[in-house]
């Protein structure tokens, strides 16, 4: 079964997925990183060109093929990925989804308004993207989360520990 991370960006996934991988000894994969394999250009430079709408497309075509044919791995997911019913169906036929959820304020601290990451408002600022964003996508996380993790204040390393001892109770590792 794959462990789908899920969650705002800068919940942590991209930097707990492979730490989870590496104690579970199991591929990491981070979708917009095989969407930008499979497109030749980076997020920014896509959504750009192209728009979010093409950029949700891609999104769901590398979720398709991951969940198709992956059974073992540690996935990190855009923070998109729930706006997409398919891409949920996709992920949940042999994934977990792990909610990492942490607060705005911890976003802010540990991303900042990083100009690789294209808003996805019309917001006048990245603070006020966030909590936009975040306002209609927490009932879709909860929604669709099978367990949820906070990630506010605990290091990465007890996150995992956290993480392994849910799926082990719940006899999923």
């Amino acid at each position: 079964m794959n462990i789908v991370l899920i969650g705002m960006r800068g919940s942590g996934k991209s930097t707990i997925g492979p730490l989870l991988a590496q104690r579970l000894n199991r591929l990491f994969l981070e979708v917009d990183d095989l969407i930008t394999q499979k497109t030749g250009k980076s997020i920014p430079e896509m959504i750009h060109a192209s728009g979010w709408d093409k950029f949700r497309n891609y999104e769901s075509q590398v979720v398709a093929e991951i969940a198709q044919t992956l059974t073992d791995a540690v996935i990190a997911t855009g923070g998109g990925v729930v706006t997409q019913q398919q891409n949920i169906d996709q992920l949940k036929t042999n994934g977990i989804l792990v909610l990492l959820d942490c607060s705005i304020e911890t976003i802010i601290k540990r991303i900042g308004r990083n100009k690789d990451r294209p808003l996805l408002t019309d917001a006048p600022n990245f603070a006020e993207d966030l909590k936009s964003v975040a306002k209609d996508r927490k009932k879709l996380y909860e929604k669709y989360a099978d367990i949820k993790i906070v990630t506010d204040v605990a290091n990465p390393a007890n996150i995992v520990n956290s993480i392994i001892e849910v799926l082990e109770t719940r006899k999923i590792i």
